[in-house]
């Protein structure tokens, strides 16, 4: 979520409201991972959430209900994202012809590479 111009120093002021809607949609397990950025300044500004969502459509209705969204602090973008990397180790699943030109050896499953 990218703040909008002029609106850094409101992340503060409607945190609470925020948090309180983070805390209503973690039962959904939607949110792997979620936070803040921290600017040059040290304040938060901008934040950054990685989310399982069954459409596109979908979490940007769930998006829009976002204290930060409806008072006009943050906007969201959305994008698709296919991570090879966690805690957990590192999976090798790139579509073959990727693979190919990358000279790597893909897996055919999801499974982690500890």
């Amino acid at each position: 979520m990218t703040c909008n111009e002029g609106r850094a120093q409101d992340v503060m002021i409607y945190a609470g409201e925020h948090i309180k809607w983070m805390l209503e949609n973690i039962p959904k397990k939607m949110f792997i991972a979620a936070g803040p950025f921290i600017n040059e300044k040290g304040e938060y500004d901008d934040g950054l959430c990685i989310v399982r969502a069954e459409s596109r459509e979908a979490l940007e209705e769930i998006l829009k209900t976002d204290p930060f969204y409806i008072r006009g602090i943050r906007n969201f973008t959305v994008r698709e994202w296919d991570y090879h990397v966690d805690e957990g180790g590192y999976r090798i699943d790139f579509p073959p012809h990727l693979a190919e030109a990358w000279g790597v050896t893909p897996t055919p499953t999801k499974e982690r590479i500890a």
